[in-house]
């Protein structure tokens, strides 16, 4: 869907209580009086206005755009907005906890031609960014400061991608077709009985995450259970938070058991000691190796004849752990 010009523009009415059909005062097209930016065109009689928009919302001068989209951009990396309210700059929002720094980064993005791949490697470049998690005193509990790298959960789509990847099932590339091809007839279906036209269980594919449609009221049980953005609604951060019912998932769903079992088959081919073989683990789930105490409690949960379904098992606990689920 999208908006087209109509051949003769014209100004709207306002809708009374939101009614269409009760309409009031015409109101001519402009910009937020709030923010007068000199130098901007108004909108033309003879078109819609909103390429005057795009030129008022991206001007040199218009303070707002480019600190939020700073700010979103370092909620995102940092796990905490320097304006914690992301969606609320006015006087009712949270005042910014470094303001400096907010508007020179603002101010440099602007001057780097709005790039936001130039803003995400200035900032993940920056010594604040790559700062360790550890947490050295409790003067600063909530990292307000900066003085550390706070953990923080990976987010759902990242979770699933990263269970795909270390068990050697992730297709990286973009799939040929788009997903909801196969459910044509189910689509049209729906669009005239309002009814869900699949289930959870249809949204098995090995594509990134990001390739799945998102559709209201049907989502992957691991996105409802790892706090993915609710699609009913704009949301400008998600939550985190920890739940029995995540833990169960990674127990018992039949999907990271199958994934488990991947991953298991993925390292006893790699190599042909325990030790070999949990090094290989250790490093595809964690990037790291293995100590010497983690791979003597392994060998002795996996015993000496260390069969597949013991594999399976160790290989589902990694991936439930919180190592794998945690950026640090």
């Amino acid at each position: 869907m999208g908006a087209r010009d109509r051949d003769k523009p014209e100004d709207s009415r306002i809708h009374i209580r939101g009614e269409t059909t009760n309409l009031g005062e015409t109101v001519p097209r402009g910009f937020l009086r709030a923010i007068s930016i000199k130098d901007v065109p108004a909108p033309s009689a003879k078109q819609s206005g909103r390429l005057e928009l795009a030129q008022w919302l991206t001007h040199r001068n218009n303070p707002l755009t480019a600190r939020v989209l700073v700010n979103r951009v370092w909620q995102k990396l940092f796990g905490r907005a320097l304006v914690t309210t992301p969606d609320d700059f006015g006087i009712t929002g949270a005042r910014p906890s470094h303001p400096e720094l907010l508007d020179f980064l603002a101010v440099r993005f602007m001057e780097k031609g709005w790039s936001v791949k130039w803003l995400i490697k200035e900032i993940v470049l920056s010594r604040a960014y790559r700062q360790s998690s550890s947490r050295t005193h409790d003067a600063d509990p909530d990292n307000v400061w900066l003085s550390r790298m706070t953990p923080r959960l990976i987010e759902a789509e990242a979770l699933r991608d990263a269970v795909l990847a270390v068990s050697g099932q992730l297709d990286p590339y973009p799939p040929q077709k788009p997903f909801l091809d196969r459910y044509h007839p189910q689509r049209d279906a729906e669009l005239s009985t309002f009814k869900p036209f699949m289930t959870t269980a249809d949204l098995v594919d090995d594509h990134r995450s990001i390739y799945l449609p998102v559709v209201r009221g049907t989502l992957p049980e691991i996105f409802m259970l790892f706090n993915f953005a609710p699609p009913e609604r704009p949301v400008a951060q998600r939550e985190e938070v920890i739940l029995p019912a995540q833990s169960l998932h990674m127990m018992n769903n039949p999907w990271i058991i199958e994934q488990a079992g991947h991953l298991a088959r993925r390292v006893t081919t790699g190599g042909t000691d325990a030790p070999s073989r949990l090094t290989r683990l250790y490093e595809l789930a964690f990037a790291r190796k293995p100590t010497e105490i983690e791979i003597n409690r392994a060998s002795d949960f996996l015993g000496q004849d260390a069969s597949e379904e013991r594999w399976t098992s160790l290989c589902q606990t990694v991936l439930a752990s919180a190592e794998f689920r945690v950026l640090r």
